[in-house]
């Protein structure tokens, strides 16, 4: 599986252009698998901490399923913002830049 790895990494990320630099997932064709993957293994290592089915079946129900609902949103926003915070944050920078010129 290592070498699998390694050399699709190679094939993968000896096309990187410098444009990439300074992103979390350099490969544009690999940040949507990663994104998933970190939220998937986020909701999966979290959601095993935080089970408890003893204080969810005689207790607590209701609340288990709210918090868990909540972590699952806060994983999806730091997940997706890891990957794409630059694609974010030029989007978020067009939109600015043109509903100032609309303004003026």
């Amino acid at each position: 599986m290592s070498f699998l790895l390694l050399y699709l990494s190679e094939r993968t990320l000896n096309k990187i252009s410098l444009e990439n630099n300074s992103q979390f997932t350099t490969s544009p064709e690999i940040r949507l698998p990663v994104c998933l993957t970190m939220i998937i293994g986020g909701f999966i290592f979290f959601g095993l901490l935080k089970l408890d089915l003893t204080n969810m079946v005689l207790n607590d129900y209701p609340s288990f399923w709210k918090d868990l609902a909540i972590q699952t949103i806060v994983i999806i926003i730091i997940s997706v913002g890891l990957v794409y915070a630059p694609s974010i944050r030029n989007w978020w920078f067009a939109k600015r830049v043109l509903r100032l010129q609309r303004k003026s």
